[in-house]
């Protein structure tokens, strides 16, 4: 990466949870390794969370911090967003991508249909 993307790939919003410093920390900080620390974080939330929709998300929290700390039930936003922030906190240049994971074809197999349920976020880091 140039120093330029380097920089806007490990950039950390402005009042960013402490949660998601102490959670990096915790579960990756011991490790120097980029590609390590991101097979930590990743299993972190694959063995801690549940994927699932609708929590209601109304504490006094941001929704990130009460995902980080309640743990309750969520989408691919959050895993997505919280995998990032805590990648960039441990120092792992990361982006975050929405788009579309699509593999239904057309009855004639002649083009992919693309449908909301195909919507997804996920990181590149």
């Amino acid at each position: 990466l140039s120093a330029e993307s380097r920089e806007a790939h490990l950039a950390l919003p402005q009042g960013v949870t402490p949660e998601v410093h102490r959670l990096a920390q915790e579960v990756a900080g011991r490790y120097t390794d980029p590609q390590e620390k991101a097979r930590r974080i990743t299993a972190f939330f694959q063995t801690k969370f549940t994927y699932g929709y609708d929590f209601p998300f109304e504490s006094p929290q941001t929704a990130l911090e009460e995902f980080l700390i309640k743990r309750p039930p969520a989408h691919c936003e959050f895993f997505a967003t919280a995998t990032a922030l805590m990648l960039r906190a441990q120092g792992v240049p990361t982006r975050y991508i929405n788009g579309f994971v699509v593999q239904e074809r057309s009855f004639d197999d002649e083009y992919y249909v693309i449908r909301l349920k195909h919507a997804h976020a996920w990181v590149e880091a």
